[in-house]
């Protein structure tokens, strides 16, 4: 239950005391759980202020504060890799931020207001000639990957069939599903991999049609950004942009922005509803109408979770894959295929190139390496997954009134 207190100088006492699933920090590795108490200084009031905790291997329902606080000026509080970070920082008029004790194992530790919001709070290191090519960062991270991901075999096996057919044709040259078998338990184990696929049921992929607002939708959307920031993929993006100087070394302000061009609405036409956003598009999935042809297609949807998902429901009709077949195509497949939704049309695609058996927190990391390294376009070829590749990893950016976030980004083989 959220815990609130209103007492006025009353209130100097534990705020809220939680055990909150702290994945890929520092603390958290250390095995035992982390509590992490809000005591009131100076005896001030805190107004409204709630948060819910969770017990250590199960998800938050809610990783924040309120930010309705009243006049006492403390925003947004985030449990992030820790340590207390805020939004904007901790500070009344006339007086200091609530102190912050963490307690592990029955051993105190102490953060000041500022945590470690200014530093980006640890994470893989770059090596010099990581830094000279983004096909050298995508290569660290797949490493970094290799104990998140799904094997050939154990993990999933695949069902390729036959070539696609022409896209004109109706022919099913594959009547069969691509995924032949995944190991479901493997899929959803991590809170990341658990929190990326609670989002996939929350957008309206029609794009003609305005995306709706609710509570539960920003929580997931929160509860994944917070959990993938702390995973050793995106502290690894961090020190690369930061090595770059694609952006300043400010972790607090790298997470907002990764939140923002993922996850912000945008419309497609001037004045219009708010239809999309770059998660929805790349991860999920959208129908629009193709000028051309005057009839409506698939666009977006290169993850290979949604895809398996779809499929599974019997949604999703795999056609066949397109170019060659080869050693590669366990890891990395160009499909085409149908898409049914509730009408009678079953909407195509005809070609999506996705990895398989990678984490969210992969893909999400190397696409937001690539959107931002490159300033919201980049055609980068030449990039390799180990021994698998090449492909071009490609992105281009939207403008909108908060600024430039994530129209598509995907590769292309």
């Amino acid at each position: 239950m959220p815990a609130r207190c209103l007492a006025g100088p009353a209130c100097a006492v534990a705020l809220l005391a939680l055990q909150a699933y702290l994945t890929g920090s520092a603390m958290a590795d250390m095995g035992a759980p982390l509590s992490v108490v809000l005591v009131e200084a100076d005896g001030g009031e805190l107004r409204g202020c709630a948060g819910v905790g969770a017990a250590r291997g199960a998800l938050p329902q809610a990783g924040h504060f309120d930010r309705d606080c009243g006049d006492g000026g403390v925003s947004l509080l985030q449990l992030r890799a820790g340590m207390l970070q805020s939004e904007p920082p901790l500070e009344r008029p006339g007086g200091r931020g609530p102190t912050v004790a963490l307690l592990q194992g029955g051993r105190r530790r102490r953060a000041s207001k500022q945590g470690s919001a200014a530093a980006g709070g640890g994470g893989p290191s770059p090596t010099s000639a990581e830094l000279k090519t983004l096909a050298a960062v995508v290569g660290r991270l797949w490493q970094i990957d290799a104990p998140y991901r799904l094997q050939p075999g154990a993990g999933y096996r695949l069902d390729h069939q036959a070539k696609a057919a022409p896209v004109n044709s109706n022919r099913d040259a594959s009547p069969k599903k691509l995924f032949a078998y995944v190991n479901e338990a493997e899929v959803s184990k991590t809170p990341c991999a658990a929190s990326f696929i609670a989002l996939l049921d929350n957008y309206n992929r029609d794009a003609s049609q305005a995306e709706l607002a609710s509570t539960k939708k920003q929580q997931e959307e929160h509860v994944f950004t917070q959990c993938v920031m702390r995973t050793p993929h995106m502290r690894y993006v961090y020190n690369v942009l930061v090595a770059w100087r694609t952006i300043k070394p400010d972790f607090a302000a790298f997470s907002k922005q990764v939140a923002d061009m993922w996850f912000t609405e945008f419309s497609m036409k001037s004045r219009g509803p708010r239809v999309s956003s770059g998660f929805e598009h790349v991860f999920v999935g959208e129908e629009k109408m193709d000028r051309k042809k005057r009839q409506p297609v698939i666009s977006g949807m290169h993850n290979w979770i949604q895809f398996w998902r779809e499929e599974r429901a019997r949604r999703m009709d795999y056609l066949g894959y397109v170019g060659r077949l080869d050693k590669d195509d366990d890891r990395l497949v160009s499909v085409r295929f149908a898409w049914d939704d509730d009408d009678p049309e079953q909407e195509k695609k005809s070609v999506s190139t996705f990895l398989v058996g990678t984490s969210a927190a992969f893909e999400l990391a190397m696409l937001t390496c690539a959107f931002l390294g490159f300033g919201g376009e980049a055609k980068v070829p030449g990039i390799y997954f180990g021994d698998v590749g090449t492909v071009q990893l490609t992105a281009y950016a939207w403008k909108t009134p908060r600024g430039q976030v994530v129209r598509t980004a995907y590769l292309d083989g």
